[in-house]
């Protein structure tokens, strides 16, 4: 079965750090530094954006904490829906344990063993889509895997989605979008889902 693309990402990503040699390390990496310094807020959706970067941080300190009731809770349902459909033998539950449960804590224990730690960083909040209560935004997204003084980063593309007018936010990967436009197709109208894809 297929887990989701960002889990694999992580994944593949912790297995290269583990072997990779000095020239996938960055250059003057510094622990410190926090995704939030990265943004600046000056437009008329700073507090949206605000709490989307807040809920964004809350979703993958769950994950880390492998809190899986909480990390779901920032996951599309539709998302499932999806996934029970395309492997129908498996209950609801199952679903979302084979697909988020079990990777997040196959993860969490890796880097424990391994001595890895994990950061998730917002690198920028670009493309806005408008439906009815909705906002849609694409945001440019990366991981951080660092060990010692080494670090690499692994970066893609997260659809963050509010059904409140941007009080709270639930997020997908965009990197399959095939299986994103599934999902996406759920919730929105084609044309919206067309415009958040292109």
């Amino acid at each position: 079965m297929r887990k989701t693309n960002f889990l694999f990402q992580m994944l593949f990503a912790l297995f290269v750090l583990l072997s990779c040699s000095d020239k996938n390390e960055i250059d003057g990496y510094n622990d410190s530094s926090i995704y939030k310094d990265n943004i600046v807020l000056e437009d008329g959706d700073s507090l949206i954006k605000f709490e989307l970067m807040n809920q964004f941080d809350s979703y993958h300190s769950a994950m880390l904490d492998e809190n899986i009731d909480e990390a779901l809770s920032y996951c599309m349902p539709e998302m499932f829906e999806y996934l029970l459909k395309e492997s129908p033998s498996y209950s609801m539950e199952d679903i979302k344990e084979i697909y988020l449960g079990n990777p997040i804590k196959e993860m969490v224990e890796k880097c424990k063993k391994d001595g890895v730690k994990y950061e998730f960083i917002i690198d920028s909040i670009g493309k806005k889509i408008m439906w009815e209560d909705n906002i849609i935004f694409e945001v440019k997204n990366k991981v951080r895997m660092s060990k010692g003084v080494k670090a690499i980063e692994t970066g893609g593309y997260t659809i963050a989605v509010s059904k409140n007018n941007g009080d709270s936010w639930q997020f997908i990967s965009k990197e399959d979008k095939v299986m994103a436009e599934e999902i996406l197709l759920l919730r929105y109208p084609s044309k919206r889902v067309r415009d958040i894809l292109k």
